[in-house]
């Protein structure tokens, strides 16, 4: 009741105040218009005005609603198509390459770049083993983003690579790089397309331009020291007995020619040894591995130093390979070595202990095979052939010693 008459109360000073507003004699505002005339009040007057400008801000809001849910409808989306793109590149490059080329695929008609969806996708179709797919996805790369696009070069490189398409990859490398003369990627590439065509004097070519491409240190002397190891190993290659003294001679030249810091490398070291064995200098190889051995000990190269010993000095080379061992402790290539030894020297018991260690450390083709030798020369037939056909089981490729 008492909300009732509050209500009643407020209307009536409401209507008091309008009908004293609409007063004319409070002032009013005449309108002509043509023949016609509308005269109202001054504050009916303003009492319209405000109506309108509540009414056209009511149209405005109304009017945006629409605009402003289709905008937020589409920045949802937007974000949900981003969202699909991140998680199929996060799966690429978490190696599940299955489901980020499955993931790239589908999401590349809704990404904003989609070549790198399909380049991502060939990649990851390469490395499942799908060359067929790889290369239909590059073309559809190459329908979005420039041909000569540096990632399109990279991708169709490393496709061919994976096919061991050296030459086609060589291809596309080389033109790649007179559009892209310093891109690291495509000098790393066609770096690593020399090596594999043993390519020697192109990769010397390659050097100045992969030192300015910003290769690490590292990186780079891994280069410089395959190219030359690559070029002293052209010099292993047989050749007639009347031609060794010239080609000694050409490969002490090359040798003077590698920069002191890759000789000491055992790639370059192993290379220069095995190319003076194979020209008949098989003193020459052993004293330098010897040498270099007793400076920096790295159990690789003992087996080259075996490798070029001859038949004389047995005794006082076995000395030396027993004194390694007890200086720096056992490898499978040191006891291989000293089983070797023993062998050629007949001590067959010591031998057979050093290379059944040997065995143990690292069940070797060329272990097994030694053993296999001894255990012959020993008269334990059954025990040889075991051991032989360990040897053939291996897949690794067996270095046997006369």
């Amino acid at each position: 009741m008492r909300r009732a008459l509050v209500v009643l109360a407020l209307v009536l000073v409401g209507g008091g105040l309008s009908f004293w507003a609409l007063d004319y004699n409070r002032g009013f505002i005449l309108i002509a218009v043509g023949n016609h005339l509308v005269q109202i009040s001054l504050w009916l007057a303003v009492l319209l005005l405000v109506a309108i400008w509540a009414g056209w801000h009511l149209v405005r809001r109304l009017a945006r609603s629409p605009v402003h849910a289709w905008r937020t409808r589409r920045l949802r989306r937007g974000a949900q198509r981003q969202r699909a793109v991140l998680a199929a590149v996060a799966d690429y490059y978490e190696g599940r390459w299955a489901r980020a080329r499955t993931a790239l695929v589908r999401s590349a008609g809704r990404s904003e770049i989609p070549g790198l969806n399909y380049v991502l996708a060939a990649d990851a179709a390469a490395r499942l083993g799908d060359g067929d797919a790889a290369a239909a996805l590059l073309d559809s790369a190459a329908r979005e983003i420039p041909p000569d696009s540096p990632a399109l070069i990279v991708a169709r490189a490393r496709l061919a690579l994976q096919r061991q398409d050296h030459e086609g990859a060589l291809d596309v490398l080389r033109a790649g790089r007179a559009r892209h003369p310093d891109h690291p990627q495509i000098l790393e590439l066609l770096c690593t397309c020399l090596e594999r065509r043993e390519d020697w004097e192109g990769l010397a070519g390659l050097l100045p331009a992969l030192r300015r491409s910003g290769m690490g240190a590292d990186a780079l002397a891994r280069v410089e020291t395959r190219l030359h190891a690559g070029r002293l190993a052209a010099f292993a290659q047989p050749v007639a007995e009347a031609l060794r003294p010239a080609r000694l001679l050409d490969l002490e030249q090359r040798w003077r020619q590698v920069p002191k810091a890759s000789r000491s490398r055992a790639e370059c070291l192993r290379a220069h040894a095995r190319a003076l064995v194979a020209l008949g200098d098989a003193v020459r190889a052993e004293r330098e591995l010897r040498r270099h051995l007793e400076q920096d000990w790295d159990p690789e190269l003992v087996l080259d130093w075996a490798c070029a010993l001859g038949t004389e000095q047995l005794r006082s080379h076995l000395a030396v390979a027993e004194r390694w061992l007890r200086e720096h402790g056992e490898s499978w290539q040191l006891l291989l070595a000293l089983g070797r030894l023993c062998r050629l020297l007949e001590v067959r018991g010591k031998s057979r202990e050093y290379l059944e260690r040997a065995a143990q450390l690292a069940p070797r083709a060329e272990v097994h095979l030694e053993l296999g030798e001894t255990l012959s020369a020993s008269g334990d037939q059954p025990g040889a052939v075991r051991c032989f056909r360990l040897a053939a089981r291996d897949c690794l490729p067996a270095v046997r010693w006369s």
